[in-house]
């Protein structure tokens, strides 16, 4: 479940553009995974707009948070922030 959204718009885009979404882990926690986004045009390459989205799993009975599955948490790897 999406614990938080973070969106930050820097340039406009217009219809027909064609558009270059890059995404990666940021942080592997044992109860919440950062997923960070790069935007940007395919032709001149300015960054259009930057977002993370942090995620928690959820007990489907109690609604509480839970561990992430060690499975997942091994089926990636962090990206550092200056890469």
């Amino acid at each position: 479940m999406v614990r938080s959204h973070f969106i930050e718009y820097l340039r406009p885009t217009f219809a027909g553009d064609r558009i270059e979404i890059f995404t990666w882990a940021a942080s592997l926690a044992l109860r919440e995974v950062s997923r960070r986004y790069l935007f940007r045009r395919a032709g001149d390459r300015p960054v259009l707009a930057r977002a993370e989205t942090k995620w928690v799993y959820v007990d489907i009975k109690s609604g509480r948070p839970k561990r992430v599955p060690e499975e997942l948490l091994a089926s990636f790897e962090a990206v550092p922030e200056d890469d």
